[in-house]
């Protein structure tokens, strides 16, 4: 996994690998930053996902750092993304339609995402925030 973020004009910076980012990057990383947004493709897939946000969390000045997910995987990472030290979790949520949500998605996979919110929801001892997009037929 390559880390970016965009800097302060807004231009594109790629870092390194992720295994060598943590080492070399972050001890330079300026303690001005408080707030990280994890977000992607789909975060959760990469198995170094809670690692990074271990790392990240044991910054200096870091305040707050989000997670923004399918939820597909969030049942099953959802006890090791609060040992992480995670703030919040955003879930895009197509639609609530079992139907539909296969049709948009490809996959057969809202039940998976509905117990995702609950266990993070459990877990975190907060409701997790949704991104749902009104679509009208």
């Amino acid at each position: 996994m390559e880390i970016s973020f965009l800097s302060s004009s807004n231009s594109l910076i790629s870092f390194l690998p992720f295994s060598s980012f943590v080492s070399v990057a972050f001890p330079s990383f300026p303690s001005s930053i408080p707030r990280f947004k994890i977000t992607g493709g789909e975060p959760l897939v990469r198995k170094d996902c809670v690692q990074l946000i271990s790392e990240i969390k044991s910054l200096n000045g870091v305040e707050q750092v989000t997670l923004t997910t399918n939820g597909v995987l969030l049942e099953k990472q959802a006890g090791a993304l609060k040992r992480a030290g995670v703030d919040c979790i955003n879930v895009s949520l197509d639609t609530l339609d079992p139907r539909l949500y296969r049709q948009i998605t490809g996959q057969d996979a809202l039940e998976k995402v509905v117990a995702g919110i609950l266990q993070a929801e459990k877990l975190l001892l907060r409701k997790p925030g949704l991104s749902v997009c009104h679509v009208e037929e």
